[in-house]
């Protein structure tokens, strides 16, 4: 918490669109035991520091081990929610499950339009 806390304070993580990426601003290897990606989708819309000043309800938690890893997984997120409808999907979806999918399937569209 208190890496987040210290990121966000150095330059929020908000982005325009209602999602926001928070993320530890130093790589610690040994606090979890492997890399992970929490999604999360907010009853109401909070401010978060997004640079167009609107509210955010979707927040990604990137959590990894080391910076490459680190900076792939921020780069393909990047990629899914400017390529896809991730966004709407993720707050159109019934419960995590379908958030999961609704992920999934918007990972492999944006894929498929790179090649």
């Amino acid at each position: 918490l208190k890496s987040l806390e210290e990121r966000e304070a150095l330059c929020p993580t908000g982005l325009p669109g209602g999602l926001a990426i928070p993320h530890p601003r130093y790589y610690q290897q040994y606090l979890f035991l492997d890399s992970f990606i929490i999604v999360g989708r907010t009853l109401h819309e909070i401010h978060f520091g997004s640079t167009d000043g609107n509210p955010t309800d979707l927040f990604f938690l990137l959590c990894c081990q080391d910076e490459r890893l680190h900076l792939h997984a921020l780069a393909r997120l990047c990629l899914v929610v400017q390529k896809t409808d991730l966004l709407a999907r993720l707050r159109a979806a019934a419960d995590a499950d379908a958030m999961l999918d609704a992920l999934f399937a918007c990972e492999t569209d944006a894929l498929a339009l790179k090649k």
